[in-house]
């Protein structure tokens, strides 16, 4: 772990990143020093040798340059901007690209000395980001905290294996390891918050990997299931789905005889399970023993003291909770 680079995490982010969009081709920029120029960081798909310290002019009005000039997520095309000139020889007609960007607060003690906001957003720039939009707010004793999107770089995919580019569904879960990967570098992480955050990146990286690796939605399930008990030292875990007749039951599960596992239902509104089914949110118990819960009696074998149950929600509609 205190060996682990910037240079990996990035590799790791553009594979996970691969595992979800199936794209044969990803190249991740970085903005150098000044935040003048992209840099070739990371790739999936060419010679690093080739690629990493390549650097890139960003351009106002052409391709790479919308995508970092951009103050949200946004999809960009070459169809949409001609595409600078350095950066040709990397373009397909199917390559779309995106900016790395974050959500930041700083807090800043010192900016009215020369009276330029920005003068304080560029001192307090870190790894290589910059920040794009922001606002101010004086606080009590001229402290001002400066909300605002920094712009880390771009990332470039291509090569998609069908006529779906780059999905909705595809675009929300690249979204999700991008503010992982961005909050990784942002911080200064002492080494058991490194553990814990190299663990949850992993745990990304492999549910991405098992998502796209079998067709078979038990296995996948399962797999899934069996990487977030490790990742999260529970002794017992399972996945509950709705079914027609209206009932939650168990179709997969780790640490569970198999027996109670096939005999528990459950309404909506039932227990953890059904409470966190009814109203779309997760809920973390450490002691059950004080709760409203600890009057109800589970099945001997299936009690708990304490629990985590996260509902499972796919474009507005909940489909089952993971225990």
């Amino acid at each position: 772990i205190s060996l682990l680079s910037a240079e990996e995490v990035l590799q790791k982010y553009v594979e996970a990143v691969k595992n979800v969009t199936r794209a044969e081709k990803i190249f991740l920029f970085l903005f150098d020093e000044d935040a003048t120029r992209l840099i070739g960081k990371a790739c999936i798909g060419c010679s690093p040798e080739v690629f990493q310290n390549f650097p890139v002019h960003p351009e106002v009005g052409k391709f790479l340059g919308r995508i970092v000039e951009a103050n949200k997520w946004e999809i960009v095309t070459p169809q949409q901007f001609p595409v600078e000139e350095s950066l040709q020889w990397l373009i397909t007609e199917d390559v779309v690209g995106y900016p790395l960007i974050l959500e930041e607060h700083i807090q800043c003690t010192h900016w009215w000395d020369c009276g330029t906001p920005n003068c304080c957003i560029h001192q307090k720039k870190v790894h290589r980001a910059r920040l794009k939009t922001g606002t101010i707010e004086v606080e009590e004793g001229n402290v001002a905290r400066v909300t605002g999107i920094k712009i880390y770089g771009a990332v470039l995919l291509s090569q998609f294996p069908s006529e779906t580019v780059f999905s909705p569904f595809s675009q929300r879960n690249v979204r999700g390891l991008t503010d992982g990967m961005l909050g990784f570098l942002e911080r200064s992480w002492t080494a058991e918050e490194l553990h814990k955050q190299v663990t949850f990146l992993n745990t990304l990286h492999q549910a991405s990997a098992w998502m796209t690796r079998s067709l078979d939605l038990h296995e996948t399930l399962q797999n899934i299931l069996t990487t977030v008990t490790e990742t999260l030292e529970a002794t017992r875990g399972s996945i509950m789905l709705i079914e027609p007749d209206g009932y939650l039951r168990i179709y997969v599960a780790t640490g569970i005889d198999r027996e109670i596992a096939r005999s528990v239902q459950i309404k909506p509104g039932e227990s953890l399970a059904g409470w966190v089914f009814l109203n779309q949110k997760p809920l973390l118990i450490e002691d059950i023993t004080d709760t409203q819960w600890s009057r109800q009696t589970p099945k001997e074998g299936y009690a708990t003291k304490s629990a985590l149950v996260v509902p499972l929600i796919s474009d507005g509609e909940v489909l089952g909770v993971l225990n």
